[in-house]
């Protein structure tokens, strides 16, 4: 058909020429001959995440042909990632909660997609000075739905430290000290290995009075950043439905991480600045553009 003849050179653009906007024109073609083609808004997707389209361009389109896209795997993943990124939580929860999300090649950390949804559910309603429903959306994320078919399988997991902040840091603005510390000493007996979690420990450990601590983790998070940089990228293995590793795909979470240790180190100037760089080689980097957003609002109410 003339659909997937468009859908073919969309394609050949996107792995061969590297010309992305003439990729994402012949997708656009492709769908516009044949609107209910799941592969055809599957592709186009990948192609604006390669491109650095617009994250509320991807999402628009993936909400409005939902019900295409909940036919396969990735749109539907993918709505989810895009639509958290801009902020359409209660959607996008709705969608966690009740649609079916399988086990696939390429997809091991949809676990994380579940716990960044409500985390940031949560900051907005812990913005609103509705803290019980801040704490139950945190609590939420230790869960583990069966949709998701991602199952429990070891204790020593580094995001809880975040999670037990953030519940923490409520019940600190909630004037429950008790419940504050409490959960602050959780953050801190957590396993977070050499992740970025890090800096979530770092700071319970400030609030638990262990500032020598928490300047620790910070220094080894703006080390790790810089060290994990890169020129060049080789990949060996691309799983299903990526493209591997690229070189701005590597060097955003590194800028990330600097930004990370530069922030609780009290560099807001060299954060914001790391933070940017991240955004600047990946702009769907989810937690740069929340670590940023806050070091501006900040910035803006001094």
């Amino acid at each position: 058909s003339f659909a997937m003849a468009w859908r073919n050179l969309g394609w050949a653009h996107w792995k061969y020429t590297k010309k992305f906007d003439e990729a994402a024109r012949a997708y656009a073609k492709a769908i516009e001959l044949d609107p209910k083609q799941p592969m055809f808004l599957e592709e186009i997707d990948q192609v604006y995440e390669a491109k650095g389209e617009n994250v509320q361009v991807r999402y628009d389109l993936l909400k409005t042909r939902h019900d295409i896209g909940v036919k396969r795997y990735y749109p539907l993943a993918s709505e989810v990632i895009t639509g958290t990124f801009v902020g359409d939580y209660d959607y996008v929860l709705d969608l966690l909660r009740n649609c079916y999300f399988p086990t696939r090649e390429g997809v091991a950390n949809f676990h994380d997609v579940y716990v960044n949804a409500l985390l940031l559910a949560g900051q907005q309603k812990l913005a609103q000075g509705s803290y019980r429903e801040a704490i139950r959306l945190f609590e939420e994320a230790f869960t583990f739905p069966e949709n998701h078919q991602v199952f429990y399988v070891d204790t020593r997991t580094p995001g809880d430290a975040r999670i037990y902040y953030m519940i923490a840091d409520a019940y600190e603005k909630m004037g429950n000290k008790t419940k504050a510390q409490l959960n602050y000493q959780k953050a801190v007996s957590v396993n977070v290995k050499k992740t970025d979690y890090r800096y979530w420990q770092a700071l319970a450990y400030r609030k638990t009075g262990k500032a020598d601590k928490a300047e620790i983790l910070f220094n080894s998070l703006v080390e790790d950043g810089k060290r994990n940089t890169v020129q060049r990228v080789v990949n060996f293995y691309g799983a299903e439905g990526t493209t591997g590793e690229t070189v701005e795909s590597v060097n955003t979470k590194a800028y990330y991480t600097t930004g990370l240790g530069e922030l609780g180190l009290g560099n807001s100037s060299k954060a914001m600045e790391c933070f940017k760089k991240s955004l600047e080689l990946k702009p769907d980097n989810l937690w740069s553009m929340v670590m940023l957003k806050q070091l501006q609002t900040l910035k803006q109410t001094k």
